[in-house]
């Protein structure tokens, strides 16, 4: 073997491989696929502030706004391994709301955890 390499090119197929994976990971957080879970989150928080904002964002009809700031930023890690990412939302407050999301092996986003500060304190919710 050239240069002495046992095995050369050993790596090249998972280096596309993960490049492709994540490429495809960040082009599904668009305007669709964050609409989508926030719908897909809907019965899944107890929450009031976190219901309402769900409710809000899901009702074409409702005079109240909410609004995604932020795309998907911020890998963080996830219970029992790999990572998350979160994305900013805003309801007609004012108030700011980070959306916890995973990849489902279909693609798809899921929200999995909802957290905001009321009065200082940070509340997490959990699906």
């Amino acid at each position: 073997m050239p240069n002495g390499e046992i095995c050369p090119n050993w790596n090249l197929e998972l280096r596309n491989w993960l490049r492709t994976a994540n490429q495809v990971f960040v082009n599904q957080f668009n305007e669709n696929a964050i609409n989508n879970a926030i719908a897909g989150a809907r019965g899944h928080f107890n929450d009031h502030w976190c219901k309402e904002f769900i409710t809000i964002a899901c009702d074409p009809f409702d005079r109240r706004i909410v609004t995604i700031e932020q795309g998907a930023h911020q890998p963080e890690n996830a219970r029992g391994g790999g990572f998350k990412l979160h994305f900013t939302g805003r309801d007609n407050g004012g108030y700011a709301f980070h959306f916890y999301v995973r990849q489902l092996m279909t693609g798809q986003l899921e929200v999995t955890e909802m957290s905001y500060n009321d009065h200082g304190l940070k509340q997490v919710q959990r699906t």
